[in-house]
């Protein structure tokens, strides 16, 4: 069987067909509202995830706090670090308050997506710089908790690590701006469709989705077989 047969049967058992519906502005509202309000989880769990490294972060500095307290050096380093991830923890509640607040209740959905669309260009964005800044903090506060010797902390190679944490940095703030453009992406196909009273963007969508679904199930198989057939040759070949 081919693979456009296989999209064929796919899309003939899964696709919504619009055209038959009765596409009034409200019916389109009533379509899109469930989508605009759920497609913002992920944004959502991201904001919790990195709050609770922030707070995590907060309790190890507290703790070195009592451990530098005799070195000026470290002890302003630590107060710096936990100044720095108080701050972006006020901001990632006011952020995640935000975008609660931004869901259609009684406004109108049009507006409601761009208000949606602003914050995540600007408060969001923003934020994904202070998730990568609470990632090194977490990782430094650890390190100087655990290995701090006798209320002194040193760092043997600093170029290395200084790369390594400028690479750590820039790789996790790229993970979560992929994530971010691609919810951006999909407020602006909602905000389209609202402006012209169609669902053109969302059919489009989810014929992407669904051809997206079948190429990674389809390569999913293949490794699975693959994977096998190197299985039951090695088991052959031990025998």
């Amino acid at each position: 069987m081919k693979s456009t047969d296989i999209f064929t049967i796919w899309e003939d058992s899964h696709t919504e067909n619009y055209n038959k519906l009765d596409l009034s502005p409200e019916k389109i509202r009533q379509i899109l509202k469930p989508r605009i309000n759920k497609s913002l989880l992920s944004i959502k769990i991201n904001i919790v995830t990195y709050l609770l490294v922030q707070f995590a972060s907060m309790i190890m500095l507290a703790y070195n706090l009592s451990i530098f307290r005799n070195n000026n050096t470290l002890l302003i380093i630590t107060i710096s670090m936990l100044t720095a991830s108080s701050l972006f923890f006020v901001y990632g509640i006011s952020t995640l308050n935000k975008l609660s607040r931004s869901d259609y209740v009684f406004r109108d959905l049009l507006d409601a997506v761009q208000k949606k669309l602003r914050l995540l260009k600007v408060n969001v964005e923003l934020w994904l710089w202070f998730c990568s800044a609470s990632l090194l903090i977490l990782i430094l506060s650890l390190n100087m908790m655990t290995d701090n010797i006798e209320g002194t902390y040193r760092i043997n190679n600093v170029f290395l690590f200084t790369a390594i944490m400028s690479f750590v940095f820039f790789f996790i703030y790229g993970l979560n701006k992929i994530s971010l453009v691609m919810t951006i992406n999909r407020y602006r196909d909602f905000y389209t469709d609202l402006l012209n009273n169609a669902l053109d963007r969302l059919e489009a969508r989810q014929n992407w989705l669904r051809k997206y679904r079948v190429w990674l199930i389809l390569g999913l198989i293949i490794i699975f077989v693959l994977l096998l057939i190197l299985m039951i040759k090695g088991i052959l070949m031990a025998s």
